[in-house]
């Protein structure tokens, strides 16, 4: 299931590698209109999302952290149709009032913490739609740096399959980043249906 990701669009590719997954769902058939949701993403990629899902449609987005929580409603105040939580996303009944149903989480933890793959699970428990997407980039050595890359990508992605995720496709980041996978997929999805991959 893993794959190298292997493209030559040079070191900003890291930074927008958000909009390649984005266009694919889209081209796959994933409607964007009724809510996306992101947990702890870096600002460049989420400014460029509201233009995707465009005026009709709502972006989500959580932050912990004071300074890019500051730095998330500073945006948020030219793209109107993002709503900035500042909130510990490990702990989604804090927020629940203020998010709807979602078609997309994108998640991308980005201090240490060792079981990335059960926040976005806590998220989609309450937010995600079933047979709904999701995108979670998940850092290896944020979870276990004694474990091989691989046998950390494994052990989320089982985690994922626990809570109801189906994975699509999994990628690595490298060479761009060392030790980080994207893994897409869908959520609660019917046996007669596939994820958009």
């Amino acid at each position: 299931m893993e794959q190298k990701l292997n493209a030559g669009f040079g070191t900003h590719f890291v930074q927008s590698l958000l909009l390649p997954f984005l266009v694919g769902l889209i081209i796959y058939g994933l409607n964007l209109v009724r809510g996306y949701f992101t947990l702890g993403l870096l600002l460049e990629p989420v400014s460029h999302v509201p233009d995707i899902v465009g005026p009709t449609g709502v972006v989500y987005a959580v932050e912990f952290s004071h300074r890019s929580g500051r730095d998330l409603v500073n945006m948020a105040k030219k793209r109107t149709n993002v709503i900035p939580i500042i909130e510990d996303a490990r702990h989604p009944s804090k927020y629940r009032m203020l998010v709807g149903m979602v078609d997309v989480i994108f998640s991308d933890v980005a201090q240490p913490h060792p079981d990335q793959a059960r926040i976005p699970a806590l998220n989609a428990s309450y937010f995600l739609k079933a047979e709904g997407h999701f995108v979670i980039s998940i850092k290896a050595n944020c979870i276990d740096s004694t474990q091989p890359a691989v046998a950390v990508f494994d052990s989320e992605v089982n985690k994922l399959k626990q809570d109801q995720f189906r994975p699509a496709e999994q990628v690595t980041l490298e060479p761009y980043e060392r030790d980080h996978a994207c893994v897409v997929g869908g959520y609660r999805v019917s046996k007669k249906s596939k994820p958009a991959s």
